[in-house]
């Protein structure tokens, strides 16, 4: 007869929890910073404000201040910016009202979202850290050339194919030749799906069955777009100075240098501010609800608590 006492307790082979980790991240000061702002979100700021500044040459001509704010560090906050989230709302309300009503210029629409919103960006930013040396380089050649191949093909196949056989506008894809890390040639341009018929099923199951099929292409594009720009945030608010003097180029001119001293300086100021959420909190436990802070305790899981079983 099988006996209970031959139960090992639940707790025994447990780890338990570290103390580290019983606080709730969200409860931390860190967590709720009064200016969270980093330097890719200021340098961002700055540049679009900059349209906003009137600029009057020696012959009184008006311009605006936008072209003093240029450069590497301006380019990469951008990546950082772009809205990923956005993409993925705008792409979902397209394909929602395609389905809903099926139409040539909707099945347009989509093609132009996925390559402006996906495929463009990508290529862009590929040639805009084409010999600067960073690590985000190297980062986005290896993803077009290990995620992307298949993707980029299957879509330019697609749209030849919606050419074929709804007449939407084709696309200029030109500039993807340029880049060697898509690996395509002339004739990738020209591909279409033979297997595809125009004329088997109704004109809406075939509209629909060709949408489905470039939807979920974009989310290979949107992905890679996600991991690039959480990797520009990172060149630039991690080591602006070195972002500055990347392959050799430490020729800043004045009035940036100058922008980012001030930035700089203005990360203490802003560190300071930040601190007065944890003052606060400290003060409200303290001085408040006249609450004093315990003494260390060792680490205490709940196996020590109990202790060994009988016989163990």
């Amino acid at each position: 007869m099988f006996s209970c006492d031959q139960l090992s307790h639940p707790f025994l082979n447990d780890p338990g929890t570290a103390q580290s980790q019983r606080l709730l991240p969200g409860q931390l000061p860190a967590e709720m910073p009064i200016d969270g702002r980093q330097i890719s979100d200021l340098l961002n700021y700055i540049a679009g404000f900059s349209p906003q500044v009137n600029f009057y040459d020696q012959n009184l001509n008006l311009s605006h201040w936008q072209p003093f704010f240029t450069g590497l560090p301006f380019s990469l906050s951008k990546m950082a910016d772009y809205d990923v989230d956005g993409v993925n709302a705008g792409l979902a309300s397209c394909t929602q009202l395609f389905i809903d009503n099926p139409s040539v210029e909707g099945l347009q629409l989509i093609f132009l979202y996925i390559w402006y919103s996906g495929i463009f960006p990508i290529n862009q930013w590929s040639s805009l850290l084409q010999n600067t040396g960073l690590d985000l380089e190297q980062t986005l050649q290896t993803l077009i050339k290990d995620r992307l191949p298949d993707s980029i093909k299957s879509f330019i196949s697609w749209m030849n194919t919606a050419v074929h056989c709804f007449c939407i506008q084709p696309m200029d894809l030109s500039a993807l030749l340029v880049n060697s890390a898509w690996g395509l040639t002339t004739t990738d341009l020209t591909a279409y799906d033979a297997t595809f018929s125009c004329t088997t099923r109704s004109r809406r199951s075939q509209m629909l069955a060709l949408q489905t099929a470039i939807s979920g292409l974009a989310a290979d594009f949107i992905d890679v777009i996600g991991l690039v720009t959480s990797g520009a945030s990172d060149e630039v608010n991690e080591d602006l100075v070195g972002l500055l003097q990347s392959g050799g180029q430490a020729n800043t001119p004045p009035h940036l240098a100058v922008l980012y001293s001030f930035l700089t300086q203005f990360q203490n100021v802003q560190g300071d501010l930040n601190n007065l959420t944890g003052d606060h909190l400290n003060f409200f436990y303290q001085n408040v609800l006249q609450l004093s802070p315990a003494g260390v305790v060792p680490e205490l899981n709940e196996t020590n608590a109990l202790g060994p079983a009988p016989g163990v």
